[in-house]
């Protein structure tokens, strides 16, 4: 069955991405240069719809505080919603205490694949790696996140 636009829109107004990548690696600047933005209209509500303090993902020397169930969204192009993983720092895939466990991301990515509306579920994962040293991914984490299971995303 070929389904219109207008019929896909009503199904899943808005394409929702995961973006991960190590604190101060770019996420919060390719969102905003992605939805021609300078921060400004920048809105976050937690899973429940409540606002959350935007400073949460300002550039710091600690991982951010962003909860990946957070919609982050911008006036300036509202047809998208994002989810911030934080900061996936090195160390963090093995620490069962840290919101940054890898095991958390899969277990997000997983949760949302069950999403009975596709509107719910994430449809696309964008991956920030710093491009200001000449090194490739190689975290343990960068690595095992190309090398895992396929996600149904």
């Amino acid at each position: 069955m070929s389904h219109t636009i207008k019929q896909i829109k009503e199904r899943c107004p808005r394409f929702r991405i995961l973006v991960i990548g190590r604190r101060n690696a770019g996420k919060t600047t390719i969102l905003k240069k992605m939805c021609n933005s300078d921060g400004s209209d920048l809105r976050i509500v937690d899973r429940y719809g409540n606002k959350v303090d935007p400073s949460i993902l300002e550039p710091d020397r600690q991982r951010g505080m962003s909860d990946i169930e957070n919609e982050i969204t911008f006036k300036s192009n509202p047809l998208f919603v994002f989810h911030d993983s934080r900061g996936i720092e090195a160390g963090a895939e093995h620490d069962e205490n840290s919101p940054l466990c890898t095991d958390s991301l899969w277990e997000f990515l997983d949760k949302r694949s069950r999403e009975p509306r596709i509107r719910d579920q994430i449809h696309a994962v964008w991956m920030c790696i710093p491009m200001d040293n000449p090194r490739a991914p190689s975290s343990e984490f960068e690595l095992a996140f190309f090398n895992a299971r396929a996600s149904p995303v």
